[in-house]
């Protein structure tokens, strides 16, 4: 992780200078022609880039684009082929490609992978031929006919004569599935691969530019960025790649997202502003010593809430003569640096040898007659982005950000008395807004698009926290006559959407909550409000949490408790249960009795006129000594029609026969009322006092939407729930789980390049160094969360960094990293070993006051309600008992919007193993803290933050501990060109 700096480092009596590269719209990539080149990765038939004919029908009536290319060049030498740009390389003549050819002119060709002759090529070349050193902007359009009318090549603007070779008779280039985009080579000969050329951008349209958008283009000659509209420009739109080689970047960004992200081998960036603390000259670069004051470089990380921080640098530099005008001129001019990238190098001893130190933006320009002022702040993409930005107008909603793998419910395709199985979900789907509701459909946005397969189907919400599927299984046989289910989406004004028929129902299983209602008249169950309880485990487990439950004590067959149960709303006329099941058992007063009990079940719907609904007699409840201990399930369909049971056959319901099979199910009324009435049986089954146990409760819910008096509680929808997966890593980075993002970091890395175009290229310290990606990639550290509210995306970053217990900074030479601690250090982790000889002083500290011994997640946020599903209180009782914290003391509560990891109550020896035990790692006891002011030059050049360090060889032992096994963090860096002072923080 530490920089890495120049040999020259280890010398004494060093002097070090900071060179600072200023990039304005003229800087540009030098390809020195020999093996400098970009690689977009690899490319295919789909690949935006790779356009087809005119002539060409995909077989769905969509025919192809023909295509557009824009880019500014510079040759410095002449008399040999240079190759520009390849969209889809192999050893044999596929895709299309550019490049100047040995006569010195501008070809485009494309081929039909049929070999490397020309044969397999069509090839336009434009005349006349171009001069070496000079800046050429040129466009080509092509339809890739063979005839030279489909082809135009403009330099400067002006059309040049265009003559064909190549005989390939081929309208359409041919792409292959392992072909390689590149800028300055090509793959399909042995030699002279490399583009001995100067580039500053590269653009791609589908679609022939016309005339007023080529000039515009053009902009007599002067750099225009074409992500946006100007003027007569409008086809922005259509770019299906953008890269831009005068921003001084260390990577190159496809400006249209699609994919093609570049990593640069070898080529070197020109035309920059080069000035300094004092006059030097690197690669022939002279570099003006005009800098007045002392800046420093100011780096931090915060371990305890996972943020990063780089300060700004301020400079004074004199306003001198540059190029025949004052420097002032020069920054305010038309070559417009403002918002340009700059780097700062550092050189000691005036080597040639530099490295890159700090890698920003610069952002405010203040001068007088004889100084300029230059304000530079890190490079952050992220800046001033607000998520999510995909709007539907209309409505003024947006399109939601999802990620994590979500799992709809099981729907059923049999009738309720043939005792089924699935159940609805808990608190595993995501809230889509309802665009409109009508007695025909509902139509929801979504994260993403889906097809039938994805399962992302709509739910009801039910109770706390439940959902109920939403499909058209309507005769509960093997068909399904109105449908299946509702999952493909298709795109309307810019969005996705799903739409699912009112036809369709809600149904499914559910685990309701205790009333509180008391009648007073009545034995109730102790402690009810157990059997409710859902297991943080629920995903694998399922609703009912055996270690928890309602009780009562039967001491004699006169002993009837009751319980009394909620459901579900009434906002639809449909609203029905039809079915009761109940986990439970007898635990004897005697544990020496093994008998099981026999028991009689009374339902009633209402109070006080108690509507009988079920009776259900002489049911075997388990013995829980001598049985299983977790229950055993009894369960009751309603077979006796109700007061107010819904008539299906009813001319004017105006529903369909979903509802024909459940005839006795009843409009849900407020509360269910159970009475438990313990009876004898045969011999087998005598009386004994026992307490019984009931853990858990689900009820069977329907809810219909197509009754006639529903209109008013359609239009009253705002939100369904879906149950498809969040999105799939942009840009393919991610191939794993087909693209799925499922974890905390995974989402992170996903939004920085989504949504602010960072490198795709892999992070320090993701998947080698400390391996992220490997120690996080497990169960604790799933993700499921949705942002369908306007949020700042640097807030939203920071909120995924604080859940999964990871810092995401920039290094000094702009490069992504990932920090965090890993369950252990050893010598092999080490970055640094700093003795008292590199050291002027030394301060230590433990933290007492961060100290935190008991921490309350909540945990699974309910789309519906907000409210958090789970709670876990993880204590740490060594500490608390060590230290002697008061029980309110030393606390803190979190609410979690994204995490869904399982949180233990005590922190597991692997700190990785959870955020739980990660948090404690770094709050549960006090760490040591060092502070010092580095002498030694090598340390002091290479030190980042986040780097591992091991003291050795001291003037004085941390308290009453050696420095022995101990390591630290770097957690704060103060760089001057003269001092050096850092801290550091104990870490496991």
């Amino acid at each position: 992780m530490s920089l890495t700096v120049s040999s020259n480092s280890t010398n004494s009596n060093l002097s070090e200078n900071w060179l600072f590269q200023l990039y304005n719209q003229d800087s540009y990539l030098s390809f020195d022609g020999t093996d400098d080149y970009i690689n977009l990765g690899t490319t295919t038939a789909s690949s935006a880039i790779n356009l087809k004919g005119v002539s060409e029908d995909d077989g769905t009536g969509t025919v192809g684009t023909g295509i557009s290319v824009s880019f500014f060049v510079n040759f410095p030498e002449v008399g040999n082929r240079e190759i520009i740009f390849a969209s889809n390389s192999t050893a044999t003549y596929s895709g299309y490609w550019i490049e100047k050819n040995p006569d010195d002119k501008i070809a485009f060709n494309w081929g039909n992978d049929g070999g490397a002759g020309q044969s397999n090529r069509r090839t336009m070349i434009a005349s006349p031929a171009v001069s070496a050193n000079t800046w050429y902007h040129v466009i080509i359009t092509s339809t890739f006919a063979n005839t030279t009318d489909g082809t135009f090549i403009y330099i400067n603007n002006v059309a040049q004569i265009v003559t064909a070779d190549g005989t390939a008779s081929v309208t359409t280039p041919n792409y292959v599935s392992d072909g390689k985009a590149y800028i300055g080579r090509e793959d399909f000969t042995a030699t002279n691969y490399g583009g001995k050329l100067y580039l500053k951008n590269l653009a791609i349209w589908a679609g022939i530019l016309d005339s007023s958008n080529r000039t515009a283009i053009y902009n007599s000659g002067n750099f225009l960025n074409l992500s946006n509209n100007y003027s007569d420009y409008t086809q922005a739109s259509n770019l299906v790649g953008y890269f831009q080689f005068n921003n001084g970047e260390n990577y190159i960004k496809d400006e249209v997202g699609n994919a093609l992200d570049g990593t640069i081998y070898g080529t070197t960036y020109k035309d920059y502003l080069p000035i300094s603390f004092k006059d030097t000259v690197v690669d022939d670069v002279f570099y003006h010593g005009v800098i007045t004051n002392s800046p420093s470089i100011r780096t931090s990380i915060d371990l305890i809430n996972s943020t990063s921080q780089t300060g700004e640098i301020s400079l004074n530099v004199a306003n001198f003569n540059y190029k025949g005008n004052d420097f002032s001129y020069e920054l305010y001019g038309t070559r417009k640096y403002l918002h340009k990238t700059v780097k700062v190098y550092s050189q000691l001893n005036g080597s040639s040898s530099i490295f890159q130190i700090y890698h920003g933006d610069l952002r405010d320009i203040k001068h007088d007659n004889k100084s300029i002022q230059l304000n530079i702040t890190e490079k952050q993409e992220w800046e001033k982005i607000d998520i999510p930005n995909v709007k539907y107008e209309k409505l003024d909603i947006y399109e939601p950000i999802v990620y994590g793998q979500f799992t709809p419910a099981t729907i059923r395709q049999t009738g309720i008395s043939t005792s089924p199985t699935n159940d609805g979900v808990f608190g595993t789907v995501y809230p889509v807004d309802v665009i409109s509701a009508t007695k025909h459909a509902f139509m929801t946005l979504t994260a993403r698009s889906y097809t039938q397969s994805d399962n992302a189907y709509m739910h009801y919400p039910v109770g706390v926290g439940f959902y109920l599927p939403i499909s058209g299984w309507v005769d509960f046989s093997s068909t399904a006559p109105d449908g299946d289910t509702a999952s493909t989406t298709i795109v309307q004004t810019n969005v996705n959407t799903i739409t699912t028929p009112t036809t369709y129902k809600a149904s499914g299983f559910w685990s309701p909550l205790a009333s509180e209602f008391n009648p007073n008249t009545v034995t109730l169950f102790t402690d009810k409000a157990n059997a409710f309880i859902v297991p943080k485990t629920y995903e694998t487990t399922g609703f009912i949490d055996t270690s928890n439950y309602a009780k009562a004590t039967i001491s004699s067959q006169n002993t009837d408790p009751w319980l009394i149960i909620k459901t579900i709303d009434r906002k639809f006329v449909a609203s029905l249960v039809s079915k009761v099941v109940i986990r439970m058992g007898i635990y004897p007063d005697n544990t020496a009795n093994t008998q099981n009990q026999f028991y009689n079940f009374d339902f009633y719907a209402n109070w006080p006129d108690l509507d009988n609904i079920k009776d259900l007699n002489s049911q075997v409840i388990t013995n829980l000594d001598s049985g299983s201990s977790t229950g055993s399930d009894i369960s009751a369909l309603f077979d006796t029609a109700p007061n107010n049971g819904y008539d299906t056959g009813s001319s004017d319901a105006n529903l369909p026969s979903a509802f024909s099979g459940d005839a006795k199910a009843l409009v849900a009324p407020d509360e269910l009322h159970i009475n438990f009435d313990v009876s004898t049986g045969p011999p087998s089954y005598i009386f004994a006092s026992h307490e019984l146990r009931v853990f858990g409760v689900k009820i069977y819910s329907e809810v219909g939407f197509r009754h006639k008096d529903d209109e008013d509680s359609l239009q009253d929808v705002d939100k369904l729930y879906c149950g498809g997966n969040g999105l799939l890593a942009s840009g393919n980075w991610k191939t794993a789980d087909s693209g799925l993002i499922k974890y905390g970091h995974e989402a992170h890395r996903d939004a920085l390049i989504r949504f602010a175009g960072v490198s795709k290229e892999t992070p320090t310290n993701w998947s080698s160094g400390t391996d992220l990606n490997n120690s996080r990639s497990t169960t604790n550290w799933r993700i499921r969360h949705w942002q369908n509210k306007n949020i700042k995306l640097k807030n939203y970053l920071d909120k995924l960094a604080k859940e999964f217990g990871f810092i995401y900074k920039k290094s000094g030479n702009g490069k992504s990293s990932y920090i965090y601690i890993q369950n252990s250090y050893s010598s092999s982790n080490v970055n640094h070993i700093i003795t008292k000889s590199d050291i002027a002083t030394i301060n230590i500290q433990k933290t007492f006051n961060d100290v935190v011994s008991k921490i309350r997640f909540n945990t699974i946020k309910d789309a519906k309600t907000g409210r958090y599903l789970i709670h876990t209180t993880g204590i740490n009782e060594n500490s608390r008992n060590i230290l002697g914290f008061n029980k309110e003391k030393n606390e803190i509560e979190l609410n979690l919007d994204a995490n869904v990891g399982i949180f233990p109550e005590e922190p597991n020896s692997s700190p990785n193993s959870d955020l739980y035990s990660y948090m404690d790692n770094i709050q549960g006891s006090p760490k040591i803290t060092v502070s010092c002011k580095v002498v030694s030059q090598k340390i002091k050049m290479s030190i980042e933050t986040g780097d591992i360090v091991e003291f050795a060889d001291m003037p004085v032992n941390p308290f009453s501990q050696s420095w022995t096994d101990l390591y630290f963090m770097v957690t704060k860096v103060l760089r001057t060109t003269k001092d050096c002072s850092i801290e550091l923080r104990e870490v496991r």
